[in-house]
């Protein structure tokens, strides 16, 4: 018949069964006694000084209603009256009704509270990350990988140079105060490597660091989290369009269930310029529109755009930062890509990509044909008959006869119809890209 005690502040019942516990154990002299009093009440004595002590809240007043009568009829035949340090209406019966359906209250709420969390919580395990901010991997979040050098250790991220966009009227930490006190998305729209997803890690670590944060695996897992949104919570979207795109991307309805929760939410997302544009493009009068649902979303974020270069005070903060991080050094020292491209190590990846050609003629095929692929609008995942048909495109005619048995079907029958198709007239990246533009359609289709 008895409650343990739950988080929150004590209320008024507590301070009542303070208050008579001094009285019996002073003025009154332990009497009744705790036995006595467990007795009339059916419960054990252990459980009547849980409930002097505030350590359990009982269920049933009337049990209450005993113990508080016995103590006054102690009190009367003695002629005691209360101390006056005593609450009003200690010994009253209606006071004490009063301040128990007001607990009971409280405790519902409390309960109610709680049930969302795990809720929510239970929508997401094994298929979120769902962490304090302060704890956050940025590499965990989307951070891409920084160049090595040596005597640096990898897993240490370079020291953050602060951008123009994160302390300006409108940017990135003015959005992100004011998305945590009203429920807002803030979107984060820059070129790939730039920083976006870096600068929005550095807003919410340095501004939300007690708020969880949950990094969904799909669209559905948001989905799920927009049904009990639990409060205080950073919902990490790092590459937006993983959860827009397919048939059963994200949609206005579950964005809009996550920023009218009855506590604050903060979505975080990043996205491409291109693909911004792509998703926001309105359709011609009478014509299709294949992305509503996509514009339904981005007509709810708070777009702020991340320049691809570094400004002249950046640089000059990035130089300051260069004197305790080799790693900045370097890239400042680098020439030819921006100070976050250099950092993401994009170099080293190009450098890769183009060694790859001599030393793994085929692997680069199959890699320059997603990649061209992409340029021309395809969304991943792309299928291996669609890479198999594409690649030969890309090797030289040598290339392909010499291709070993285990590459035997790479030149398919279905890239010999290609090209016998568009023909080999012309540049090489002219029937490249109708070849790939067909292959897309048919893929689509």
């Amino acid at each position: 018949m008895s409650e343990s005690g739950l988080p929150g502040e004590a209320g008024d019942f507590f301070v009542l069964a303070e208050a008579l516990r001094a009285f019996k154990a002073g003025p009154l002299s332990g009497r009744p006694s705790d036995r006595a009093l467990a007795d009339a009440a059916g419960v054990s004595p252990t459980t009547i000084g849980e409930w002097l002590r505030g350590k359990r809240f009982p269920q049933d007043i009337g049990k209450v209603l005993i113990v508080v009568r016995m103590v006054r009829a102690v009190a009367a035949a003695r002629g005691l009256a209360l101390p006056d340090s005593a609450p009003a209406g200690l010994l009253d019966d209606d006071r004490w009704r009063a301040a128990h359906r007001e607990e009971a209250q409280r405790r519902a709420g409390v309960v109610s509270d709680e049930v969302r969390r795990a809720q929510a919580i239970s929508a997401l395990a094994g298929s979120a990350v769902r962490v304090r901010v302060s704890e956050a991997e940025p590499r965990r979040l989307g951070v891409h990988a920084a160049i090595s050098v040596p005597g640096v250790p990898d897993e240490v991220p370079p020291e953050y140079v602060p951008r123009d966009v994160d302390g300006a009227e409108f940017g990135v930490r003015a959005r992100v105060v004011a998305a945590a006190k009203q429920g807002r998305f803030v979107l984060l729209v820059g070129g790939s490597s730039v920083g976006k997803t870096r600068c929005a890690v550095e807003a919410v670590k340095a501004l939300l660091p007690d708020w969880w944060l949950v990094h969904p695996a799909g669209p559905s897992e948001v989905a799920e989290l927009a049904k009990v949104p639990p409060p205080r919570t950073v919902v990490w979207l790092d590459e937006l369009q993983r959860y827009l795109d397919g048939e059963h991307g994200l949609t206005g309805a579950v964005i809009r269930a996550l920023l009218n929760a009855p506590h604050p939410v903060v979505i975080i997302g990043t996205l491409w310029p291109d693909r911004y544009a792509t998703y926001a493009r309105l359709p011609a009068p009478g014509g299709a529109d294949p992305h509503a649902r996509e514009r339904e979303v981005l007509d709810l974020v708070t777009v702020v755009r991340v320049p691809p270069e570094f400004s002249p005070a950046e640089q000059d903060r990035a130089r300051a930062a260069a004197a305790r991080d080799p790693r900045l050094r370097v890239a400042l020292e680098s020439s030819g890509y921006g100070l976050p491209q250099t950092l993401a190590a994009a170099p080293q990846l190009v450098a890769r990509w183009e060694d790859a050609r001599t030393a793994s003629p085929y692997g680069w095929a199959v890699l320059t044909a997603a990649l061209d692929a992409a340029r021309l609008g395809g969304r991943a995942p792309l299928s291996a008959d669609f890479l198999r048909a594409a690649a030969p495109g890309y090797c030289t005619g040598q290339q392909q006869a010499e291709a070993p048995e285990n590459l035997s079907s790479f030149g398919t029958s279905e890239w010999r119809v290609a090209r016998h198709r568009y023909g080999l007239a012309g540049s090489v990246f002219g029937c490249r890209r109708r070849v790939l533009s067909s292959l897309l359609l048919s893929r689509r289709g």
